[in-house]
């Protein structure tokens, strides 16, 4: 496809202009793991436990990991989380601010809200020909099914926003030789769009809802990650046995 100014995603971005969303990320991965453990989590939070040392050790490597790939090849990207914060709704304009201000620049924490979805992309490279590329860090040896999922719902957003100036999308892992590897995962995404456009329907339906959700317990609880309303859906199992 032949790319100009005239038809750049720059020429439609408004910085001042407000979107809304009802999922992020976060919220979706829950979902993908558990309907219950997302109503849970947008309604009643404080019946999460609080994370284990051990997850908190997890999440921190995971973060020391993302630093390190960003400051070995990407020096000079512009980290808007440092700017602000836990202010999510100033992600999207601020993002769109930078990037309708430079010609080629990198973020950090780059936020995109489409079809009523907020995604913070690890880093977001816009070329000088106003293409994108997309990079999300994972402290994994080994692509997991996880992270495709997680890297499927960010190309959807990023897709439904940038268009076809969305030029590729990659998951960064631990190298071998090398501290990095790249992975392309485009193509791979690419085939899960439509279960991700099911999923965002369902999960939007659940969070618009006035009922928990039945789901039993099962493996999912602790696959891929450990579910924090565990102690919750026990006492109420035991309960439901109490007074059946």
């Amino acid at each position: 496809m032949i790319r100009n100014e005239s038809n750049s995603f720059i020429g439609n971005m408004n910085p001042t202009e407000k979107s809304e969303w009802i999922l992020s990320k976060t919220s979706f991965i829950r979902g993908r793991q558990c309907l219950k453990s997302l109503y849970l989590h947008k309604y009643h939070r404080n019946l999460k436990t609080l994370p284990t040392a051990e997850q908190e050790k997890v999440f921190k490597k995971g973060k020391s990991f993302e630093r390190q790939f960003r400051q070995a090849c990407f020096p000079t990207g512009v980290d808007l989380n440092l700017q602000l914060g836990d202010n999510f709704a100033g992600y999207f304009p601020q993002t769109k601010t930078m990037l309708s201000g430079n010609h080629s620049v990198v973020l950090f924490e780059a936020g995109i809200v489409s079809q009523g979805v907020l995604v913070l992309v690890d880093v977001l490279k816009k070329n000088e020909d106003d293409t994108i590329d997309i990079f999300e860090v994972k402290n994994n040896a080994h692509l997991k099914s996880s992270s495709l999922w997680d890297a499927s719902l960010q190309y959807f957003v990023c897709k439904s926003f940038f268009g076809n100036w969305l030029n590729s999308f990659h998951v960064i892992l631990k190298g071998n030789r090398h501290p990095f590897k790249t992975v392309n995962v485009t193509e791979q995404v690419e085939k899960r769009q439509e279960r991700i456009r099911h999923d965002i329907e369902l999960f939007t339906s659940v969070l618009l809802g006035t009922q928990e959700p039945e789901t039993a317990m099962g493996k999912h609880c602790s696959l891929p990650y450990e579910c924090g309303f565990k102690g919750y859906c026990k006492k109420k199992k035991m309960n439901q046995k109490l007074f059946h």
